[in-house]
């Protein structure tokens, strides 16, 4: 399926010029995240976004928009 994706956005490409973030193929990924009352330093997140195939291109955040927007600052 993510290779379905990436393909059919890859052709495409081959019509567009102006490129958004909507053109990419992106992956949510949800993580279950332990609450329970252990202090931590860091907090954990629940969300990922990544554009398929660009392993430097993610985010994450507490929600599936905070991860896709983080997304965006890239």
């Amino acid at each position: 399926m993510v290779d379905l994706k990436a393909f059919s956005k890859y052709i495409l490409s081959f019509f567009k010029t102006n490129w958004t973030l909507e053109d990419y193929p992106v992956r949510f990924r949800h993580f279950r995240v332990d609450e329970s009352g252990a202090r931590r330093r860091l907090t954990p997140v629940p969300w990922m976004a990544r554009v398929i195939n660009w392993p430097l291109m993610f985010g994450h955040g507490q929600t599936k928009e905070e991860a896709y927007a983080e997304v965006l600052l890239w």
